[in-house]
């Protein structure tokens, strides 16, 4: 998982976040700390394939949105302010 991070230039907590999705989804399973491996694809490999590509959507459009309060946090303040009222 180290050498994922580092060749895809992201935290490795991302790659945690990806991998722990693949292992609900039975794509992979984990045989130690940093090391996974691929499960065998059943008669629902697309079906799965599908569900993987919605969990990595998802993970970018988070990832996306806790870059851009990172960036702007005033501006998240005062959203939230404004809700209050």
């Amino acid at each position: 998982m180290n050498d994922a991070a580092s060749v895809l230039g992201v935290q490795k907590r991302r790659i945690y976040d990806i991998t722990n999705v693949l292992e609900g989804i039975g794509v992979v399973a984990k045989v130690s700390k940093n090391k996974i491996v691929s499960t065998t694809y059943s008669t629902n490999s697309e079906k799965r394939l599908q569900k993987v590509k919605k969990c990595i959507a998802g993970i970018a459009e988070v990832n996306e949105t806790h870059m851009i309060i990172r960036s702007n946090p005033r501006s998240v303040d005062r959203s939230i302010a404004l809700r209050r009222i």
